[in-house]
């Protein structure tokens, strides 16, 4: 390959092939589009018996309105005051989680927002004692839920219901 001067240079390397990333959905920045990066939280509304989760994440200015429907953002449902404010959620908070007389009582891991809002869940022991479970995880669909409660676990591995709270502003 030549070098700068147009001379044969060995030890300049041959380009055999050339990798091209993937688009990713992101903020859109300048003429390219940067990654999500990391949610700090998911707020779940409630409207008409069904569930809408709200992800927030680190990069927000302000608090967002949109709930995740589908793979792209243009389906996601705008979040209005006509629906019922339930609580928010981290990794690691503990739920219990109701669909079609079936109960969940595992963590919380992240929002599959590429999905179809779709959750992760973590079991306690990572046991596989369902066959929904892979190492301890698994992926649920929960906007036709039942009912989703989150709860509090002390140091002593003692659990119970948290108490409502109200939707936090972005710091």
């Amino acid at each position: 390959m030549p070098n700068s001067e147009g001379q044969e240079d060995p030890c300049n390397p041959i380009v055999k092939s050339v990798r091209v990333k993937e688009a990713c959905s992101g903020v859109p920045i300048r003429n390219g589009v940067a990654e999500n990066s990391t949610i700090v939280r998911v707020d779940i509304f409630k409207k008409k018996g069904q569930y809408y989760f709200v992800p927030i994440y680190s990069w927000n200015k302000s608090l967002p309105n949109r709930a995740c429907q589908g793979k792209n953002k243009s389906d996601w449902v705008v979040v209005d005051d006509s629906y019922e404010w339930c609580f928010s959620v981290r990794t690691n908070d503990l739920l219990k989680i109701v669909i079609k007389g079936k109960t969940y009582f595992d963590y919380y891991i992240t929002l599959d927002v590429h999905s179809d809002g779709r959750i992760r869940l973590l079991n306690h022991d990572r046991q596989e004692d369902d066959v929904h479970y892979e190492n301890g995880e698994f992926r649920i669909l929960i906007k036709n839920a039942d009912s989703i409660n989150k709860y509090n676990v002390d140091v002593l591995g003692n659990y119970y219901l948290a108490k409502p709270e109200k939707r936090l502003e972005l710091a």
